[in-house]
């Protein structure tokens, strides 16, 4: 039995699979997809920040338990706690 990383020869005579690779090879992706409905990201600004190993192990413990990474929850935390911190700081009107 062939591993995943291994070369299969079989595939190479495999009609199918060739009918199949010239449809993907010949297809416009624009007739197939509305991309203008694809949501831009905003532009971001790449900053590196220390922070103290217990706030990492936090986030870390969280990002488990939820199955995302923690830097996706410390910058929900951050969004979360600016947005707070804004409403705070704005004048009352």
């Amino acid at each position: 039995m062939n591993s995943i990383l291994e070369y299969d020869a079989s595939l190479d005579n495999d009609s199918e699979l060739k009918k199949q690779s010239n449809f993907y090879d010949k297809a416009d992706i624009e007739d197939a997809f509305d991309t203008s409905k694809i949501e831009t990201s905003p532009p971001i600004k790449r900053v590196s920040i220390n922070i103290p190993k217990e706030m990492y192990n936090v986030a870390n413990r969280i990002a488990v338990e939820s199955g995302n990474g923690y830097q996706n929850v410390l910058k929900m935390a951050m969004f979360i706690g600016l947005k707070d911190l804004d409403s705070k700081n704005k004048p009352d009107k």
